[in-house]
């Protein structure tokens, strides 16, 4: 493949989102996950070997579109906005689901949070 440059394939990714890509122990250098299973497995059969570029979830595409790595791999959803500036191969299907304390028997729909303050990881399409 023409992404495989010098025998290595150079992936942006969090590092952060298990089963994903993440540190299985404090101190590893080596991630693991099931995208890592999946993109090691292209680079073998591209002939290549992976080099995992870790950052923050935020900054993955600009790196992309700044040619810092040759892909992404860190649970990005395909937009119709993400694929006027970059290809896309979905891999799995995800749902988004909402999750609150057992004991909030207030919160049952999204509308129940309507004015209330939310924590939303910069970068993902939940910002909107």
């Amino acid at each position: 493949s023409g992404l495989v440059r010098n025998g290595v394939l150079n992936v942006c990714t969090g590092g952060d989102f298990p089963p994903m890509q993440y540190y299985a122990n404090p101190g590893d250098e080596k991630l693991v996950g099931f995208e890592v299973d999946v993109v090691d497995a292209i680079a073998k059969q591209w002939s290549g070997a992976t080099n995992y570029v870790v950052g923050d979830f935020k900054g993955l595409l600009p790196s992309l579109g700044a040619e810092r790595c040759d892909l992404v791999a860190s649970g990005i959803m395909v937009t119709k906005e993400r694929l006027k500036a970059y290809d896309a191969v979905p891999y799995f299907v995800s749902n988004v689901v909402m999750v609150t304390a057992a004991s909030d028997s207030e919160t049952m729909s999204p509308l129940d949070l309507s004015g209330k303050v939310l924590a939303i990881e910069a970068g993902t399409t939940y910002e909107k």
